[in-house]
């Protein structure tokens, strides 16, 4: 009898141990957007403590203003992440410099990344945000496990202000869905 409970305990362990990982893998590899992203009820304003920037986000994402910056990284004003752990997620940084040049706050913001081996680079776009020149750089990474990661940059300049707008996502989470979602919330930057 006592040989019956045990094994009855160990498979219900193990079945508990397997439904715990598929659910963790479920919720790692599934989608990330439980809201539509193309109704306008599913945003929100987030409005920057720090820095006169603003941008709209999924309201089910969670946005923290940084005004002593983020893990030792004072350049960053903001960060907001979506439902799951780590990606996707967008951080907002800033650097005073005198009257920048956008290839100043690109530059800039390519020396902030890079610390990777495997760091790489797309070339620069010109884009237009609400009537404001910006420019648009790709790069993807590796970290852990191997885990491929691919960011957009936004960069922007305001009289002495540089920003960068950051967006990271797994590249298992890449589609059009999160493509209209980065795209929304370029469109949606504002610096008043």
């Amino acid at each position: 009898m006592k040989r019956l409970h045990f094994v009855l305990r160990s498979k219900l362990a193990s079945f508990t141990i397997i439904l715990l990982l598929l659910v963790m893998s479920c919720n790692w590899f599934g989608s990330s957007f439980e809201l539509d992203p193309s109704s306008s009820e599913n945003w929100v304003r987030f409005e920057s403590e720090v820095k006169p920037i603003s941008l709209e986000y999924l309201k089910n994402w969670v946005p923290f203003n940084t005004s002593q910056g983020n893990h030792g990284d004072e350049e960053v004003i903001a960060v907001m992440g979506g439902p799951t752990v780590n990606y996707p997620a967008v951080t907002i940084a800033y650097r005073q410099m005198s009257n920048p040049s956008l290839s100043e706050v690109a530059d800039w913001g390519e020396s902030r990344e890079g610390q990777n081996d495997d760091y790489v680079s797309y070339s620069l776009k010109a884009i237009e945000i609400a009537g404001r020149p910006a420019l648009l750089r790709s790069y993807s990474f590796t970290i852990r496990n191997s885990v491929g990661i691919t960011c957009y940059h936004t960069y922007l300049a305001d009289k002495d202000d540089a920003y960068l707008v950051e967006m990271c996502a797994r590249q298992k989470q890449e589609g059009e869905e999160l493509e209209a979602i980065w795209q929304h919330m370029i469109n949606s930057i504002r610096i008043e």
